[in-house]
């Protein structure tokens, strides 16, 4: 589980960089990010409809807190866990929107270290647009100090309070210290949502917890789209190790396209007599990062789908 995590948050920094050059590290394409399309804020028989079709009993995976974990531990500068055109804040006159269940994941705040403390959740909100409570079911452990890291352990906590019409925002109470969201947000085309907020215990102790739900459409599309960066990623480090050897090239720079492909830029750094250096350009080839077949500065054919 540590390893999926860590492993979900370099590909994060990566869709957060795409399309820079870089030559010490590989970048994620922006095509592979979905956009979304607009549409207008629902009524209230629309949010109970859409709240419906996102709802969820499943466990949170590292994966499906990227966006969270990257705000959280300053990998990203982003003030909304989507792009602020795809996504709108959550109104106050719209709180079913948040019915029904989402994947929920926790971590300490006084924690500076990823992966040091978390929990992976469940979390069910119940509101009438007045009385709001949410219900946090966890099935999984993960602190650093525990055996081999994790621990599967389950328990559940509930708490009870008031949406805030004005700000959108809820304060509740549990037995265990208080759980709230300030902020609530959900894409324009209304299939993800995403929730952030603190729990803090009644030892003192502090927790960042994140919400987050798709229709199961588009999670599907997210899960390919993640793989399909995965691939993209590490086919494209065999590429330009491929592309150093066949073309004699001691050093590489990779760039990202925006439709599958990264230009290779082959080259030598040239010492000068007066201590000063150059750049001297061996070749620049324009591959796919699927077939791992491209071309050539001159057209020619380059295949690098095999050794």
């Amino acid at each position: 589980m540590r390893s999926i995590l860590k492993k979900s948050i370099a590909l994060t920094s990566c869709i957060l960089m795409a399309g820079v050059s870089c030559s010490c590290a590989v970048t994620t394409p922006k095509s592979l990010i979905t956009t979304m399309a607009t549409n207008a804020a629902p009524g209230k028989a629309d949010q109970d409809q859409i709240a419906a079709s996102m709802s969820t009993t499943d466990t949170a995976l590292a994966l499906d807190f990227d966006w969270f974990i990257g705000k959280v531990y300053n990998i990203t500068d982003s003030e909304t866990p989507v792009d602020p055109q795809n996504a709108d804040r959550i109104s106050g006159d719209e709180p079913y929107l948040l019915n029904g269940g989402w994947k929920c994941y926790m971590c300490s705040q006084d924690k500076q270290e990823l992966g040091e403390y978390e929990r992976y959740l469940n979390a069910v909100i119940d509101t009438d647009g007045k009385d709001f409570k949410v219900t946090l079911n966890w099935w999984l452990l993960m602190e650093s100090s525990l055996p081999n890291g994790q621990e599967y352990e389950t328990g559940s906590v509930t708490g009870t309070g008031k949406w805030d019409t004005e700000t959108a925002t809820v304060h509740t109470v549990a037995n265990m210290g208080n759980i709230d969201f300030t902020d609530f947000y959900i894409s324009k085309d209304k299939t993800e949502e995403y929730a952030m907020g603190t729990v803090t215990w009644s030892s003192g102790e502090v927790d960042h917890i994140g919400l987050m739900r798709m229709t199961p459409e588009k999670q599907d599309q997210y899960y390919t789209a993640m793989e399909n960066a995965d691939i993209a990623i590490d086919n494209a480090e065999l590429i330009v190790g491929r592309a150093k050897k066949k073309s004699g090239a001691p050093e590489a720079e990779v760039t990202w396209d925006d439709n599958h492909t990264i230009t290779i830029h082959l080259f030598e750094i040239v010492k000068e007599r007066g201590g000063g250096e150059h750049t001297a350009t061996w070749d620049w080839y324009t591959i796919d990062v699927f077939t791992m077949k491209g071309e050539d500065f001159f057209g020619n054919p380059v295949d690098l789908s095999k050794e």
